[in-house]
């Protein structure tokens, strides 16, 4: 008896081992195939946030870039007619904007000279928007539509492969 029991316990200690080794070797063989399916999704992840941090990024450029100009609008002089800035000083608050911002993608409203109403206090307002596009091909195959593309505000940019952000900024006039 004791003989047959030992012949069993080294037969089951020998299938055990025989099952370890072929659930290791499954098991290494497993990870290969997660590694392969998810490391092109996680480097997709990764990509896309990076493109989408640069995109936020050029909005708060922009939105600071339309505000300057929008303020350098609100101390500037009006032309003769008074009802519209010299074309030097509109040049002024384009370059204001368009330095900032590094892509050729950049359309600029012509200001707007609110007249004085109640509603503003009995000031009159001066209101800027831009549109800037960022150029980026891994966004661009989520964004719809084919040929040039205009915003809201009517300004039309070229054709991009990427996203278009826009800022609008109306402020106080104080001008002379």
């Amino acid at each position: 008896m004791p003989l047959a029991e030992g012949c069993r316990k080294s037969s089951a200690r020998a299938r055990i081992g025989r099952t370890l080794r072929r659930f290791f070797a499954n098991r290494s063989a497993s990870v290969t195939v997660d590694f392969v399916i998810s490391i092109p999704i996680l480097l997709a992840v990764l990509v896309l946030t990076s493109e989408y941090g640069r995109v936020l990024q050029m909005r708060a450029t922009l939105d600071n870039a339309v505000a300057d100009a929008a303020r350098y609008l609100s101390r500037a002089p009006l032309d003769e007619t008074g009802e519209a800035f010299p074309p030097s000083v509109v040049s002024v608050a384009n370059q204001l904007i368009t330095s900032r911002l590094n892509t050729s993608y950049v359309a600029i409203s012509n200001p707007v000279i609110g007249a004085a109403s109640n509603e503003a206090g009995g000031f009159a307002t001066v209101g800027l928007s831009a549109a800037a596009g960022v150029a980026s091909p891994i966004l661009g195959l989520f964004s719809l539509g084919g040929g040039p593309r205009q915003t809201a505000d009517g300004l039309a940019l070229k054709e991009i492969e990427g996203l278009i952000v826009t800022s609008a900024d109306t402020v106080r006039y104080f001008g002379r």
